[in-house]
C-alpha cells in the first residue's frame, strides 16, 4: 500500500528538499500502529455492528407484529447486514468481546436445534430476563438464521412457520433474540469508546497486544476462511451434505461472510486510513509488507470470484473453490512466518492442518 502520512516538497534557498521519505519513519511506531487500528478500524467496526443489530431489532419487531412477505424480507436483509458487520470484526477476538462474555452470545456455531426447540416448547414468556438466562447455543445470529431462512430458499415455507398456530412463540423468540443482540453489541461498541475505552487500552498494549492481534488474525483466517473452504472441498460429495452444515448455508451468505472476514482482516492489517501493520513493517525495512498486502488481495479476489454461496460454487466452479482455499492457506502461512517473524510475535496459534 502507499504510505498514508505524506510529506511535501519544501523549497529552502532554491533547493527542493523531499521530506516525504523521512516523515513516515518519525510518525510510525508500534504505539501509533496500535492506536490507529484500535481507534480507526476496530472501534468503528463494533459501532457499525451495533447499528446494524439495532436495525435488526427494529425489523424483528415489525415482523413479530405483522408477519408478511415484506416484513420478513426486511428482517432477512437486516440479519445479513448484521452478520457481515460481525464478520468484519473477527480479526480480533479479545478485548471487550471476551471480557464481557458476548463473543459466543453474538454467534455460536453450529446452532443446536434441540436447544432452540426447548425454548419454543417452554411456557415461560420470552422476555429479556429469560433470554439472558439462555446458553450461547440458544441465542444470537445462528438461531435467528434458522428461523428467518429456509435452506432451500423457500420464503413461503418460512413465512408459513411464522404464521402457523405455533408461530406466535417463534416470532416472540425472533424478537427476543434480536433485542438481546442489539443490547449485547451496543455494550460491546460502548466499551471501545471514550478516553477510558478499550481503544485506548489497545493502543497502549505494546508487544503483548501485537502478539494477540496477529494470533487472532491467524485464527480468524484459518478457522473462518480456510477451514470453511476445506469443508466444502472435502464434504460436498457426501450424500448427507447439506447447506445447513455450512456457516451461512441457510441464508446463502457462506461466501459473503467469508469475504467480509477477509476484508475486515485486511483493514486491520492496513490500519484503515491511518498507520497499519504494513506501515510498521516498512518502517522496520521488512520486505514482507508488500508481499502480505498482495496475498491479502489475492485471497479476497479469489473468494470474490466464487460469486455465490460456497455450496453452489463447488458444483459450478470447483477449481475456483480450490484456488480460493489455496490463496487463504498461503495468506495464513505468510502471516504465521514472515509477518510474525518481522514483528517479533510469539505465536500461540496452532494451525489445524499441520502447516
Amino acid at each position: 500500500m502507499t504510505l498514508k502520512l505524506l510529506g511535501s516538497i519544501t523549497v529552502v534557498v532554491g533547493v527542493a528538499i523531499l521530506v516525504a521519505a523521512a516523515a513516515p519513519s518519525a510518525a510510525v511506531s508500534k504505539q501509533s500502529m496500535l492506536e490507529s487500528i484500535g481507534k480507526g478500524v476496530l472501534a468503528p467496526g463494533y459501532a457499525q455492528l451495533a447499528a446494524r443489530a439495532a436495525e435488526l431489532s427494529t425489523a424483528a419487531d415489525a415482523l413479530t407484529s405483522n408477519p408478511n412477505p415484506r416484513s420478513l424480507a426486511r428482517a432477512q436483509d437486516a440479519w445479513k447486514q448484521t452478520l457481515l458487520a460481525w464478520r468484519r470484526t473477527q480479526a480480533y477476538a479479545h478485548g471487550p468481546a471476551e471480557d464481557l462474555g458476548v463473543y459466543p452470545r453474538i454467534q455460536f456455531w453450529p446452532p443446536r436445534r434441540s436447544s432452540m426447540d426447548r425454548v419454543l416448547r417452554a411456557d415461560r414468556p420470552i422476555d429479556a430476563a429469560y433470554v439472558q438466562e439462555l446458553g450461547a447455543n440458544s441465542v444470537g445470529l445462528s438461531p435467528l438464521e434458522l428461523m428467518l431462512f429456509n435452506p432451500a430458499g423457500d420464503t413461503a415455507s418460512t413465512l408459513a412457520a411464522l404464521t402457523a398456530p405455533a408461530g406466535e412463540r417463534q416470532r416472540q423468540y425472533v424478537r427476543g433474540l434480536a433485542q438481546d443482540l442489539a443490547r449485547e453489541t451496543r455494550a460491546l461498541a460502548d466499551a471501545w469508546q471514550g478516553p477510558g475505552g478499550y481503544a485506548t487500552t489497545f493502543g497502549a498494549g505494546g508487544q503483548p497486544q501485537v502478539n494477540m492481534l496477529v494470533n487472532d488474525m491467524l485464527e480468524a483466517i484459518e478457522g473462518g476462511a480456510e477451514n470453511r473452504l476445506r469443508v466444502v472441498l472435502e464434504r460436498h460429495a457426501e450424500r448427507q451434505f447439506r447447506s445447513e452444515l455450512l456457516e451461512g448455508g441457510p441464508s446463502g451468505t457462506s461466501q459473503q461472510g467469508l469475504l467480509a472476514l477477509l476484508t475486515g482482516a485486511k483493514a486491520v492489517f492496513q490500519g484503515g486510513v491511518g498507520v497499519g501493520v504494513d506501515d510498521y513493517l516498512r518502517m522496520l525495512k521488512s520486505p514482507t509488507a508488500g508481499r502480505a498486502e498482495a496475498q491479502f488481495q489475492k485471497a479476497i479476489d479469489a473468494v470474490r470470484l466464487l460469486d455465490g454461496p460456497l455450496e453452489d460454487a463447488i458444483v459450478a466452479r470447483p477449481y475456483a473453490v480450490k484456488r480460493a482455499h489455496e490463496e487463504c492457506r498461503l495468506l495464513e502461512i505468510m502471516l504465521k512466518t514472515e509477518v510474525a517473524s518481522s514483528l517479533g510475535v510469539t505465536l500461540t496459534f496452532k494451525a489445524r492442518d499441520g502447516d
